[in-house]
């Protein structure tokens, strides 16, 4: 997901919305994923790309192509003005790195939002616990 603005989701029996089941291994787990740098190009030549890609890895990482990505700037999926409501589980939940949330509006859900990974960011939203809905509006 490269953009993902003004969506909303509500009474789902699980999660509203789910950046998840990635790639899975030779053993059946499911691998964490990464948002690279959409242009690449600009940066390793394709010639070059086949190559590191057919080269194991060093240190973390299948390849050395994978290896080369960490050095480029980085790219994030960037979900705008999401609302969730009402959901059993998560508003959002993000397995990965580098998914930035914001302008995010999440209410009544057990677990409002959970990104198991790194770089994620969560800016300019709110998340609201269980309410009763008790009360007036009071408007301006």
């Amino acid at each position: 997901i490269h953009s993902f603005k003004g969506n909303k989701a509500h009474g789902a029996t699980k999660k509203c919305l789910h950046l998840d089941d990635g790639l899975t291994t030779a053993a059946g787990q499911t691998k964490m994923y990464s948002n690279f740098p959409v242009d690449w190009q600009s940066y390793i030549n394709t010639d070059l790309a086949l190559y590191l890609a057919t080269m194991g890895a060093d240190w973390g990482g299948e390849s050395k192509l994978e290896q080369q990505m960490y050095f480029l700037p980085p790219s994030y999926t960037l979900i705008e003005d999401f609302t969730a409501y009402k959901c059993i589980e998560h508003g959002i939940w993000g397995r990965g790195s580098r998914i930035k949330v914001t302008g995010a509006k999440i209410a009544d859900c057990q677990i409002g939002a959970q990104f198991p990974g790194d770089g994620n960011i969560f800016e300019n939203s709110f998340i609201v616990g269980e309410t009763d809905n008790i009360g007036t509006r009071k408007w301006p």
